[in-house]
């Protein structure tokens, strides 16, 4: 079964070998979005003060574009909840889906998925 086939529903079904066969399939890049629930938790290791954790509510797991794929997405840039839908919808490899359609989710990753767009950065100089 190729990666693109595997598409949990839920991010309790995604395991390290459903990330592995994903990382393997999009060498490109592999993200995990993260919709945290507002609540903490404690953590304490030997020897260093606690550190508290926020406690995820909600994950999906999307992958990096092609090229082909931004220039689609750039020409579909209508409004940002739009945008954001037509790319998390591309680029969603499984997870917990109310990320898509929980309101509250879906704003929460809206800054994220862009992230996932970014590209690395370059210069021009006058020689």
């Amino acid at each position: 079964m190729k990666a693109k086939d595997i598409m949990p529903r839920s991010a309790a079904n995604v395991t390290a070998e459903v990330l592995e066969a994903w990382k393997k399939e999009y060498p490109a890049g592999v993200f995990e979005l993260v919709v945290n629930s507002g609540e903490f938790e404690t953590t304490t290791e030997e020897g260093k003060p606690p550190v508290k954790m926020p406690i995820p509510l909600y994950k999906g797991y999307v992958r990096k574009p092609t090229r082909d794929e931004m220039r689609e997405f750039t020409s579909k840039q209508t409004d940002p909840v739009t945008y954001t839908e037509i790319v998390l919808d591309a680029l969603w490899l499984g997870g917990d889906e109310a990320i898509k359609t929980d309101d509250e989710a879906f704003y929460s990753v809206m800054p994220q998925v862009q992230n996932v767009l970014d590209i690395k950065s370059s210069e021009i100089k006058k020689l």
